[in-house]
């Protein structure tokens, strides 16, 4: 896979679905909607866009924790995102329920 081609261009995640949404992250192709955390690494700006199951965009919702493509679930009402672990021994998710 080309590096550049991911950090360059926007990106689209999986589906997850809920009993009465359907959802996906998007993250930013543009430089300027990359953000630095307290660790200085640079991450795209993460969105998790909300649709009805018609697949109507609802809201997209901006996400203050980075967001990436693996390890997310979801169950019948709740989703759940894998974070940046803590400590090496650890795996930690971000719950969002609607």
């Amino acid at each position: 896979m080309d590096l550049s081609t991911f950090i360059n261009n926007s990106n689209f995640g999986s589906l997850l679905s809920t009993d009465a949404f359907i959802t996906r992250i998007y993250l930013s192709s543009n430089p300027e909607h990359k953000r630095n955390s307290n660790d200085g690494k640079s991450y795209k700006e993460s969105l998790l866009q909300i649709f009805d199951k018609n697949l109507h965009l609802i809201k997209n919702f901006n996400v203050e924790t980075a967001l990436g493509f693996s390890g997310n679930f979801s169950d019948s009402k709740n989703l759940y995102f894998q974070i940046e672990a803590m400590n090496e021994n650890e795996i930690r998710f971000l719950k969002l329920s609607f």
